[in-house]
């Protein structure tokens, strides 16, 4: 027999779910009622969950928060609550998120590796080309298909080195790597002193992430301040 407290627990869930929806996403009246219409035919579905004060004990009681021992789960009812909480707003396209707690690139992103090596000079070079490899880490619990930023590399006083963009389709798992390689003219630099790279202990340098905007693989944009 289904578990009472898990199908209430979870019927909050979506309860919450909608009050948040409501708060943060400016939804029209329209989508609130199919919301509520939503919710209403979950619970006339399962409506002996709202019967009697037994129902309410069990909620406070603290069914809440999980199944007791002698519990019994349903995935078919599991699959159907979890279908509603992921698909509420189902005809609607990803929204932009706009970043405005303290998050940053270096949240998303990570140099795990880099190497800078003397390219020499050539004719169509105005100073000393210098060569480097980069290799990042999602951190991420999401795959990041696309960015939009730049790598800000300093000294550990923060001294400037040079500013280089990131390869906008990364197109990389959680935990998963890539590799960036490019070959940079010092001549041409206006900020900072990228030769540095070339002596400098690989200890005493810092890798910021300085993104404008992220896109995950399901969708969702980020978009920092």
């Amino acid at each position: 027999m289904r578990n009472r407290d898990e199908i209430m627990r979870k019927t909050f869930i979506a309860l919450l779910l909608v009050l948040s929806t409501q708060a943060v996403a400016d939804t029209t009246d329209e989508k609130l009622d199919l919301i509520l219409k939503k919710l209403a035919e979950l619970s006339a579905k399962y409506d002996k969950l709202f019967e009697g004060a037994e129902a309410v004990q069990s909620l406070i009681s603290g069914g809440l928060f999980g199944l007791d021992e002698d519990d019994e789960a349903n995935p078919a009812l599991d699959k159907e609550i979890d279908g509603l909480l992921n698909g509420i707003l189902g005809d609607e396209k990803p929204q932009t998120q706009k970043v405005k707690m303290d998050l940053s690139g270096n949240d998303f992103l990570e140099v795990v590796n880099w190497s800078a090596t003397d390219g020499g000079k050539n004719l169509a070079a105005l100073g000393t080309v210098i060569k480097i490899n980069l290799t990042i880490r999602n951190k991420s619990n999401k795959k990041i298909a696309l960015v939009d930023g730049s790598y800000e590399i300093t000294d550990k006083l923060g001294q400037n080195i040079m500013r280089l963009g990131i390869d906008s389709d990364l197109n990389i798992g959680s935990n998963e790597t890539y590799s960036q390689i490019g070959a940079y003219d010092a001549g041409m630099q206006f900020s900072g002193d990228m030769k540095r790279l070339l002596t400098i202990n690989p200890n005493l340098i810092e890798f910021n992430f300085d993104l404008d905007q992220i896109l995950f693989d399901d969708g969702t944009k980020l978009t920092f301040d």
